[in-house]
């Protein structure tokens, strides 16, 4: 700010409002991304099957923070690769992070598989045990969310478009779409599922997208 004139920190606060702005509809699809399907599962199916869904995204929340933390640490590395062009070593990193990623979501499914039973009465209670087999489908959507933890932070690093808005609002329509056509619970756990993994899809699209774009931009330079 010392060192700035006010033109400069007019340009730089529209940077940043040209950045943020188109980011913040994300967030709230993010936030009712749960919300929502929650409210159509009650609708439909009632509060039994309703809790029985919220318990399964609960043992899932156990799992993803991890995915989220180490995923920020490629922001500020996609922001720097913008200006010294070093994709390759970004594409690596993103590449190693995606072998430990699958490593631990493949993990985290078998762990709940495996020890079910007594990871519910733990976190919930025994009265949750009915919700197992429901609990055991929804946490294999822990693998295709933690492609996109992975991939949102270098798209938002390379890119000022907002590409996670678009694929959440993408994803977040066709899965509340599924659900509302769904006949039964166990039909709207794997349109949570399926919905994730066109999230998982559409995150590793816009990837390469801006990773191409920004390299060719780069060369053209």
């Amino acid at each position: 700010m010392k060192h700035s004139s006010v033109s400069d920190f007019r340009e730089s606060m529209k940077v940043l409002l040209k950045y943020g702005v188109p980011r913040v509809p994300g967030e709230f699809v993010l936030f009712a991304y749960n919300l929502v399907p929650l409210s159509i599962c009650a609708h439909k199916f009632g509060l039994v099957e309703t809790s029985y869904l919220s318990a399964s995204i609960t043992i899932n929340n156990l799992i993803t923070p991890f995915f989220s933390f180490a995923g920020i640490v490629l922001l500020p590395i996609a922001s720097k690769v913008s200006v010294n062009k070093k994709y390759d070593d970004l594409s690596e990193k993103v590449k190693n992070l995606g072998i430990i990623y699958l490593f631990v979501g493949v993990l985290g499914v078998v762990f709940v598989n495996i020890f079910g039973t007594s990871l519910i009465k733990i976190v919930l209670s025994e009265s949750y045990l009915s919700a197992l087999n429901i609990i055991r489908i929804m946490v294999l959507s822990v693998i295709p969310y933690s492609i996109y933890l992975l991939l949102r932070n270098p798209i938002d690093g390379l890119s000022i478009f907002p590409y996670n808005t678009i694929s959440l609002s993408i994803t977040f329509a066709i899965t509340c779409i599924m659900m509302f056509l769904s006949s039964s619970i166990l039909q709207c756990v794997w349109a949570f599922f399926f919905g994730y993994v066109i999230l998982a899809c559409l995150s590793f699209f816009f990837w390469k997208l801006v990773k191409n774009e920004d390299k060719n931009k780069q060369d053209r330079d």
